[in-house]
């Protein structure tokens, strides 16, 4: 064996160096990482407790303090997608539907695929009086997920703002296939069959929402409307003072001036 030269002990020594360097480096790499990867944990956590307060305080109509929470959430995790939902409902109960709709259509730029926050935006909108954009946004909705009765139940909503009755119909009818026990559905179908002056069917629909809600007032005042348009006046005026006692003011207005 030959006897290695000065540059090759040389060179050896350097290998070492440069290998001794690496592990370093890398070493020093993964604590970075590590340390990156806790902060994250750390922000995740956090964001996740703010959300969490935030959704307690939406829950007890405290909605400028869930805002709040939900703006610290977003400051955490700018791409958490149902803090800018949550964030935009506590808006919308608050009525102010414009920047609850910027907050559903930033949810929808993060995630186009999220059907909560195109039926959000539907509501917005239907809130807002674009009923067209809102049924736009509704079908999106539904086509992302055909089971979404809460979608099916806006678009209805607004189909009967837009005088499209039978439309309205049919989407109440298909959220009550998905949902038998949705109040809502029943109370719309049958406001929208009063238009149409099926009085008979609409109330079938008000008597089954009291049967699901029997503290509905507004149920009330429309089987005693339904009642009233068929020339049946005292089972119209005992539904219209249930719903007065209910707290509907609409209903003392009517008894006033037709049931005198």
């Amino acid at each position: 064996m030959k006897a290695l030269t000065e540059n090759q002990i040389y060179a050896m020594k350097y290998l070492k160096l440069l290998t001794r360097k690496a592990k370093e480096y890398a070493l020093l790499k993964e604590k970075e990482k590590s340390e990156k990867m806790q902060q994250g944990e750390q922000k995740d956590f956090q964001g996740l407790e703010y959300y969490k307060q935030g959704k307690s305080k939406f829950e007890n109509k405290d909605y400028k303090g869930a805002i709040r929470d939900f703006d610290k959430v977003i400051e955490i995790d700018p791409k958490f997608t149902k803090a800018y939902c949550s964030r935009g409902s506590a808006k919308a109960f608050l009525q102010d539907y414009t920047n609850a709709l910027k907050d559903f259509e930033k949810a929808i730029e993060i995630n186009p695929n999220n059907e909560e926050a195109w039926h959000c935006s539907g509501l917005a909108k239907f809130n807002l009086n674009d009923c067209n954009s809102a049924i736009q946004d509704f079908n999106k909705a539904i086509e992302l997920n055909p089971f979404y009765s809460d979608a099916y139940l806006g678009r209805g909503m607004a189909k009967t703002n837009l005088n499209d009755k039978i439309g309205a119909i049919q989407d109440f009818t298909k959220t009550i296939e998905i949902m038998p026990k949705e109040a809502m559905a029943y109370l719309n179908r049958g406001l929208a069959k009063t238009d149409l002056h099926n009085y008979t069917d609409a109330i079938l629909d008000f008597n089954i929402t009291i049967l699901i809600d029997p503290q509905n007032a507004v149920a009330y005042y429309l089987r005693g409307l339904a009642k009233f348009n068929m020339g049946n006046k005292n089972d119209a005026l005992l539904d219209m003072n249930k719903s007065v006692k209910l707290g509907f003011s609409e209903a003392d207005n009517f008894i006033k001036e037709y049931c005198k």
